[in-house]
């Protein structure tokens, strides 16, 4: 399955113990409260439009932007 697990358990955004090589991709959501999830989606918009490799990859999402972290 080429899925993608969006969370916001932030144990997820562990690199070592979820190495990007061995999942189809991640994303965490940075969220005080789910009053800004609009802002979320909107993010969640862009980034989905503007990153060609999702599969295998870590983003951490807040209500402003997204980041893409890489392998150390």
């Amino acid at each position: 399955m080429n899925l993608v697990l969006l969370t916001n358990d932030l144990g997820f955004g562990d690199i070592r113990r979820y190495p990007p090589s061995r999942h189809k991709g991640i994303s965490v959501l940075e969220l005080k409260d789910y009053s800004s999830m609009a802002d979320v989606h909107i993010v969640l918009q862009d980034l989905l439009t503007k990153e060609e490799h999702i599969a295998g990859s870590l983003f951490i999402v807040d209500r402003r932007r997204w980041r893409k972290r890489l392998r150390p």
